[in-house]
């Protein structure tokens, strides 16, 4: 603290300049190995993208993660001052993809930040961690079925142009819903049976299968996306596994 007692000065105390006080709660300013730094992204942090639907709730989630791992704020900030950081995160994390026009909304973001204080445990609440950890699980699952559609029949499913790319994000989005209604039609079916018999042993065990399966899909083959398919006889395969062709130890494998 430094008093001025210069003649005509003030004398009140300055504690901290602007530029100290910029330096402490002004946006990160990140050099190139700045950004590859605290923008890069460890396997846990990055189960949690799957949970955030577009490529822009994705990005500004790494943004704030980047920026809180190197000055512990959150920040809400305008486009153009975070372009240079938006457009590294683009352009390494997600290529292809086009960069935001504008930032995440109020709620988007608040859900960004419980995330980020989880995430570098700031957070010590068990049933919130144990909730954030579930949808992280959930995450990774979906995630991982559609990595497995993508690369099905040895990788031989290939793009060139950034449309075909797009094109095929929405394809393989598309299968791996599919696969999902598919197998949750099947459990839901299956449990209204077991409960109406009363077969509790067998119920609870239903509540443990998880409906982002594909051990039983085959992925080889050619995908057909404009000639009608032939329709797939649901109840032909629940009573399947109601006769106990099929177990349900099997299922949960």
């Amino acid at each position: 603290m430094t008093p001025q007692n210069d003649k005509g000065s003030s004398k009140r105390l300055h504690i901290i300049g602007s530029n100290e006080i910029g330096a402490i709660y002004d946006l990160p300013r990140f050099s190139a190995e700045d950004q590859a730094h605290f923008f890069s992204l460890s396997a846990h942090e990055r189960a949690v993208l799957p949970e955030l639907r577009t490529y822009t709730s994705r990005i500004f989630f790494i943004l704030q993660l980047g920026y809180f791992k190197a000055v512990r704020q959150f920040f809400v900030f305008k486009l153009d001052e975070v372009v240079q950081d938006v457009t590294w995160i683009q352009q390494t994390h997600f290529p292809g993809s086009k960069l935001p026009e504008k930032p995440v909304a109020k709620g988007t973001r608040l859900k960004h930040q419980s995330l980020i204080l989880y995430l570098l445990s700031y957070i010590d609440s068990l049933p919130l961690r144990q909730n954030v950890q579930q949808a992280m699980n959930r995450g990774e699952s979906y995630h991982q079925l559609r990595r497995t559609v993508s690369y099905a029949n040895f990788g031989a499913l290939r793009f060139k142009t950034e449309s075909e790319q797009l094109i095929w994000n929405e394809c393989s989005r598309l299968i791996t819903n599919c696969i999902i209604y598919y197998n949750a039609a099947l459990l839901s079916r299956l449990l209204e049976i077991k409960e109406a018999a009363g077969e509790e042993e067998r119920v609870n065990l239903l509540g443990r299968v998880s409906p982002v399966a594909w051990q039983h899909i085959n992925f080889h083959g050619r995908f057909e996306f404009l000639d009608p398919p032939a329709p797939i006889d649901l109840e032909s395969v629940v009573q399947d596994l109601v006769r106990g062709e099929f177990s349900i130890s099997e299922v949960l494998n």
